[in-house]
């Protein structure tokens, strides 16, 4: 029989707690490093589809000869894989440009800039306002660096622009 003050008892008690405590922390343990490595895991999605949505936003006006352009289409194709961005310029010219259906802006990165715009709804049926070559994914002499946050990117076109110079033929 143990004397009062014996410190065997406490620790036989105090050893088996502390047995039942880690057994439970253990898989606490195991469930909160996988719940922590799926969040770490998720967070770059999260960053570009969570709030605020994608990185880079752009606006400008698109030109013809120095004049606003209304009613053309301006879409960004990316040199890497991922979605195109387009928008429709103003009465004014002024342009924004969207991801998808809701997506305003896009990702940063090298983009080739097509620009079509003609005077009926329909480009087959009326005449184009804008050459072939601005609206020509392959072929269009306009290029553009988005960067991460807004970005303001002015669109001067010119009616006689030739693909195969490059230049503008007066």
């Amino acid at each position: 029989l143990p004397r009062h003050g014996d410190k065997s008892e406490g620790r036989e008690r105090f050893d088996r707690a502390m047995t039942f405590s880690v057994r439970q922390i253990r898989p606490m343990t195991r469930t909160c490093r996988h719940v922590l490595s799926m969040l770490v895991a998720a967070m770059p999605l999260a960053m570009v589809i969570g709030c605020g949505g994608l990185p880079a936003t752009v606006e400008g006006v698109v030109t013809l000869d120095g004049r606003p352009l209304s009613g053309a289409i301006v879409s960004f194709y990316p040199d890497t894989s991922g979605p195109v961005a387009y928008g429709m310029s103003l009465d004014d010219g002024s342009y924004r440009l969207k991801t998808g259906a809701k997506q305003q802006g896009l990702r940063p990165g090298s983009y080739r800039v097509t620009v079509a715009a003609s005077d009926t709804q329909t480009p087959e049926a009326g005449d184009r306002m804008t050459p072939r070559v601005y609206d020509d994914e392959s072929k269009t002499p306009l290029r553009v660096e988005v960067v991460k946050g807004a970005n303001r990117i002015p669109l001067a076109l010119e009616s006689t622009f030739t693909a195969s110079s490059g230049k503008a033929s007066r």
